[in-house]
């Protein structure tokens, strides 16, 4: 496995190697005149790509070809954007994946992006996300996605933005959402009484438990953990009420010390959004008790409703823009800061009301009125 060098020739041909290098180059140029060439394996799948055998890599005006077998990227790729870079090393060349670019810059001899080294990046881009990696083939003059491992055209929308897949018309007036591993759990509110419903995808109703007027969690963050059911209602006070399953059943009540916008779990916590820009890490279940907490507010101050997704990523609503957005933290260690590894520069939010949660597979959203959104490629 590796990425040689096309073997080269004297202009004027002195021996029958200078014509077996003419016929190798020959031979690369109908192999690339053929078509666009894709560089990469797994453009059907989310595993980390490969550079695939049998494609031609032009490198500072020599070529190569990746011979006997797929060419492993050195490096992991971190979550986000990553980038392949290639450089010579005698007579191959070696590939590893990069984060930065800020060194490139577009060199019109060799007609790619070199930085001062020599090093070379090729045109994809691959973004590592909760399952797996989304293949981008990349535009390195405007540093733009031109091709997506889904699509089969130019200019498409790339697989990491959350594509409409269905909406169901629920009956749910005013808000809370939930999941406890096949139905998705809601608060509904009409002028005369007020219930938990359970909810199929379609949106219909599959049990509720009638007349909870009394405790009015209206707007209330829902959560599923070990068969019981947490309702997070925010006001003045916010207070977390666990039932006994799915039941007007109350076992027991906790105030929280700030103001909640969104709580999830993270399988061990329970973890809060407080909307000026902190994601609060609780002690286990005790809602009094805050143990760790992650700076966002470099990427935003007005956040609503959280999920957590898996492998230290939480998402959320941004306020201000009503658009998803999904940040790293590193789960187990130190809570103090994230990084956001996805936006989705579409509107998906309505302000106060944003209630989010992730399902194993996409994120499912209500606005507390009368639809449940879910959204798929998000994060697979």
């Amino acid at each position: 496995m590796a990425i040689s060098k096309v073997a080269q020739f004297n202009s004027t041909p002195v021996s029958t190697t200078d014509y077996q290098g003419q016929n190798a180059h020959i031979n690369a140029f109908i192999q690339q005149m053929m078509g666009d060439q894709l560089h990469l394996t797994e453009w059907d799948t989310t595993t980390v790509p490969a550079l695939a055998q049998g494609v031609y890599i032009a490198h500072a005006g020599i070529l190569y070809l990746v011979d006997s077998s797929d060419y492993a990227i050195s490096g992991s790729p971190d979550y986000g954007d990553n980038y392949i870079e290639v450089h010579a090393s005698g007579d191959v060349l070696v590939s590893n994946f990069i984060t930065d670019l800020s060194d490139y810059s577009w060199n019109h001899v060799y007609n790619g992006l070199y930085n001062s080294s020599g090093y070379q990046v090729l045109p994809y881009r691959v973004n590592k996300v909760y399952a797996g990696y989304d293949k981008y083939k990349y535009d390195l003059q405007n540093l733009s996605d031109v091709y997506d491992q889904n699509d089969t055209g130019i200019q498409l929308i790339p697989t990491g933005i959350p594509k409409y897949e269905s909406t169901a018309t629920a009956i749910i007036t005013d808000g809370g959402l939930g999941f406890d591993g096949t139905f998705y759990l809601a608060y509904d509110k009409t002028s005369s009484s007020e219930r938990f419903v359970r909810l199929s995808e379609d949106g219909t109703v599959v049990e509720s438990v009638e007349d909870i007027t009394s405790l009015d969690l209206s707007s209330g963050y829902i959560l599923w953990i070990d068969g019981d059911m947490y309702v997070c209602k925010p006001g003045a006070t916010d207070y977390l009420y666990k039932f006994n399953g799915f039941s007007s059943s109350l076992i027991s009540t906790q105030s929280a010390t700030i103001t909640i916008y969104g709580v999830t779990y993270d399988g061990t916590n329970i973890v809060t959004l407080d909307g000026a820009g902190y994601i609060n890490i609780h002690d286990g279940l005790s809602f009094g008790t805050i143990t760790d907490t992650i700076d966002i507010t470099a990427l935003t101050t007005d956040c609503r409703g959280i999920s957590y997704i898996g492998d230290g990523l939480f998402t959320f609503i941004e306020g201000t823009t009503g658009y998803i957005k999904t940040v790293k933290t590193n789960i187990g260690g130190d809570y103090s800061s994230a990084v956001e590894v996805f936006s989705s520069d579409i509107l998906f939010g309505w302000g106060s009301l944003s209630f989010i949660v992730f399902n194993g597979d996409n994120l499912v959203l209500n606005n507390g009125d009368e639809l449940t959104f879910t959204y798929s490629h998000l994060l697979k």
